[in-house]
């Protein structure tokens, strides 16, 4: 086992959720470090992280029949859980992540699906890509376990978040919406996250969502058929709509080049140094999306936008966005 494993294994004794309900992002942290370069930090960050989460509880398989009257109860989480790693052991994790994702998709009422648990989800899913082992099996089952339970927040931007899925739609359901074209989408939000991340001063650990969300998109998609790629897309956006809103509210214009970030955005080295020494999940989160849509599609407000969270995102106090 790696860096990332054995990681996983401390997280998995961990609750979906603080007591205060703030979702645990530890996993999406700890991959990203190793997409930055540095795993040898993940026990460090571990010892800081573990210990704001309480001790998981056992579950009891739900059966079919239980499915429905169980979705978006966060009551029933740990039956989710149960429930997953049980159809985990006995199917391949690929069938199972599609088959739960249009079922939940295709639901006509109910709970919508949660920004933040499709966070988890799309980072197990990468981290299974890159290798199949026991803790990430478990880790894709925490993730569709989470996703079951968790119901989307109602305090959406509902004008930008229409706006965006309008997007989204017309393209997947026009002639050009292949995968390519939605990831050229996906590459537009990220822009325009990032430029509204370093834009604006005020609280920051909330916009993050903006990039981190549709950037993590990226992973999910090409395992995705076209109509549920889009559903799960809009499904993301919603945490960039909240996002957007915040900054509305409580954000002022930018005052100006920090110099400091202004150096350390001219070195990709060095905000993968950074951000890893942070200790905080989100700057983490941030430079490792951040640096992806820099890969991508290179700009240098990607590397301005990491390296501002590398240097100015750190804990305590910061906002969380769920």
């Amino acid at each position: 086992m790696n860096e990332l494993d054995i990681a996983l294994e401390r997280l998995h004794l961990c609750a979906f959720e603080t007591a205060d309900g703030v979702s645990n992002c530890g996993p999406m942290a700890a991959l990203a470090l190793e997409n930055l370069g540095h795993p040898a930090l993940t026990s460090g960050l571990m010892d800081v992280y573990v210990p704001r989460f309480p001790v998981l509880r056992d579950g009891s398989r739900l059966d079919g029949q239980e499915w429905s009257s169980a979705r978006g109860d966060m009551a029933r989480a740990l039956d989710w859980l149960a429930t997953f790693d049980a159809l985990l052991a006995e199917r391949d994790w690929k069938d199972v992540l599609i088959e739960t994702l249009d079922a939940f998709a295709q639901e006509s009422a109910g709970p919508s699906l949660a920004p933040d648990a499709l966070l988890r989800l799309a980072y197990a899913t990468r981290a299974l890509e890159g290798q199949d082992s026991v803790p990430r099996r478990r880790e894709l089952a925490f993730a569709l376990a989470f996703t079951a339970a968790k119901s989307a927040s109602s305090q959406n931007d509902t004008e930008n978040l229409n706006a965006w899925a309008a997007q989204v739609r017309d393209l997947a359901e026009g002639p050009g919406g292949s995968a390519d074209d939605i990831a050229k989408l996906v590459g537009e939000f990220c822009l325009a996250g990032a430029t509204q991340y370093v834009g604006v001063e005020g609280e920051r650990s909330l916009r993050t969502a903006s990039v981190v969300l549709p950037s993590a998109f990226r992973f999910l998609l090409p395992r995705l058929p076209t109509p549920l790629a889009r559903d799960i897309f809009i499904a993301m956006l919603s945490g960039c709509a909240v996002a957007d809103a915040a900054q509305k509210s409580s954000g002022s214009a930018d005052k100006g080049p920090d110099t400091e970030v202004e150096r350390c955005a001219e070195s990709v080295i060095e905000i993968r140094y950074r951000a890893a020494c942070s200790v905080h999940e989100h700057a983490i989160l941030m430079a490792d999306a951040c640096l992806r849509e820099n890969e991508i599609r290179p700009n240098p407000i990607f590397c301005r936008a990491a390296a501002d969270a590398a240097l100015r995102l750190s804990p305590p106090g910061y906002q969380e966005w769920r």
